[in-house]
């Protein structure tokens, strides 16, 4: 038997769905889908803003997740924007999400207080400052001059590190005395510990084992949510942050190893009480 054949009306008003109309329609499907999602997070943002306004202070965990979904949902609205080709359209939205985020995220957290606050009751607590110099001829980096003081700014050590051999064996074992069994803090313990084993190597001497935290690493746990505080504490991490940079040494008239240890330790004991 002969299947029917079906009668098209060239006149009929019903839509003809040509590729062309579907993808019309995909793209009026997404359009819309993407609007809800944009004022679903434009909604999430009004709600921690008006949190925050009513609360002041640090914020707590629970606030720092929700701020934290906030931001992997705008990204996830700037990646879906840009491969559905709508980028350019919603771009000013987008901008303006991400704003409001950034303002918000760059909030203190009340562990991170807790930490540094902990940080400055240790007996041990020493900050470090470096002065360093480039060596053309030996294609190195060379430490000039170290300063240790502790939680009460009193200095500890104070000496340079490019002496003759003769007389540097004497200042480096002293300096290795006055940092064992202490707290390390350094704007970037990683690096100094790797400068410190540079030099020791120059000079043939023992390198000190640096055992703390990077300056730089807790103050970004401090602004930042969803920090790895254990990868801070044990000196991880990028330290490249020019906002703390120019904190460092606002202010000061020299920028010296001494100054930056003491301006290390006034800003963590600031922080601390949640500036």
């Amino acid at each position: 038997m002969l299947a029917p054949q079906v009668q098209v009306d060239s006149t009929s008003s019903t839509p003809r769905y040509t590729k062309e109309r579907i993808h019309t329609l995909n793209i009026s499907t997404l359009t819309e889908q993407f609007d809800e999602r944009i004022a679903i997070v434009q909604e999430l943002l009004t709600a921690v803003e008006q949190q925050r306004r009513e609360i002041t202070g640090p914020a707590s965990n629970e606030e720092f997740q929700t701020i934290s979904a906030i931001g992997l949902l705008i990204a996830e609205l700037e990646s879906d924007a840009r491969r559905q080709g709508t980028f350019p359209r919603v771009t000013s939205t987008l901008k303006t999400l991400r704003r409001h985020y950034e303002q918000l995220s760059r909030l203190p957290s009340r562990e991170g207080i807790a930490l540094l606050h902990n940080l400055l009751t240790f007996d041990n607590l020493c900050v470090l400052g470096i002065d360093i110099d480039f060596q053309w001829k030996q294609a190195r980096i060379e430490v000039v001059r170290l300063i240790a003081i502790d939680r009460d700014e009193q200095v500890l050590f104070h000496d340079a590190l490019n002496q003759e051999r003769t007389r540097m064996r004497p200042v480096w074992e002293e300096l290795r005395a006055r940092l064992r069994g202490r707290f390390i803090l350094a704007y970037d313990l990683a690096g100094t510990q790797s400068l410190l084993a540079s030099t020791a190597h120059h000079y043939g001497l023992d390198t000190p084992a640096l055992i703390g935290a990077s300056f730089a690493g807790l103050w970004r746990a401090y602004l930042a949510p969803g920090c790895n505080t254990s990868r801070v504490m044990a000196g991880g991490g990028s330290v490249s942050d020019p906002p703390l940079f120019d904190a460092l040494y606002e202010g000061q008239d020299e920028q010296t190893a001494l100054g930056q240890a003491r301006t290390m330790l006034r800003l963590l004991k600031r922080v601390a009480q949640g500036a």
